[in-house]
């Protein structure tokens, strides 16, 4: 067999299993989901009613009553009239280098909303002499952070930004670790903790490179990363599950009824 029909037969049998798995991936859902019948205030999480407005946006007269005060000059402005709207959703990502004992620093921040536009986008000074900066992957180098802002003052900014939000991203539990803080459990969603994702892997925390591709069609990280394209992918997949997601968080804690028959 020559090698081009190797290649094209190789392709199908990729697209293929790709195919398989995401019928699966409904149809498991599908049938996870029966008991739900509509998406009414009864049978959504109380997460869901209180946080996301239309095409989760954040109703602007609540916001300015309910959340912290941001000021504009945090956000990204490109065409220095507007600033992009920071929505009830948002998706935040990071890029790490390590210091002299190979432990994580923050080194760039991004957040994008609910419209996939980039709202937050920061270097940031290392805390301590950088050991590696890891440019194959996070393509962070030493100039990007020579006039980077001061960590604590990201810190603040990326806390209030984050205020009473729902946060999207992938493997967030190293993001925290870098920013040295948290976020309220029920306002997380990550998408290496997805139950339905995790199943296409074995049950183990998919790769965000993975989930794109079999469910965005999108090819990321080929090279370098970008904190910028990550936040929009991990959107991206919230968006597309987002009903689902958020019916399994309701029905997942949802009381069982006692005269229910078994």
């Amino acid at each position: 067999m020559s090698k081009k029909k190797i290649t094209h037969h190789s392709k199908c049998i990729k697209n293929e299993k790709i195919k398989k798995v995401q019928k699966n991936f409904k149809e498991n859902n599908k049938n996870k989901l029966k008991p739900v019948i509509s998406l009414s205030k009864q049978n959504v999480s109380p997460n869901w009613v209180k946080f996301m407005g239309p095409n989760g946006l954040v109703n602007k007269n609540k916001e300015e009553n309910e959340f912290k005060e941001i000021k504009k000059s945090q956000l990204i402005n490109k065409n220095k009239k507007t600033y992009p709207e920071i929505t009830k959703v948002v998706a935040l990502d990071c890029e790490m280098v390590s210091d002299l004992n190979n432990q994580d620093m923050l080194a760039r921040i991004s957040l994008v909303n609910f419209k996939l536009e980039c709202i937050y986008d920061k270097y940031v000074k290392p805390q301590s002499k950088v050991g590696d900066y890891r440019t194959r992957f996070s393509g962070i180098r030493e100039e990007n952070l020579m006039n980077g802002a001061d960590f604590e003052v990201v810190r603040k900014e990326v806390k209030d930004l984050l205020y009473n939000r729902i946060l999207v991203g992938h493997a967030l539990g190293n993001d925290f670790k870098v920013l040295k803080f948290g976020h309220h459990k029920q306002l997380i969603r990550d998408t290496s903790k997805y139950e339905p994702f995790k199943e296409i892997n074995d049950l183990k925390s998919p790769p965000l490179k993975k989930l794109a591709k079999m469910f965005l069609n999108e090819n990321i990280q080929e090279g370098e990363h970008d904190s910028i394209e990550d936040a929009k992918t991990a959107m991206k997949l919230y968006k597309k599950f987002r009903k689902e997601w958020e019916i399994s968080l309701y029905t997942s804690k949802a009381p069982k009824n006692k005269n229910q028959d078994v």
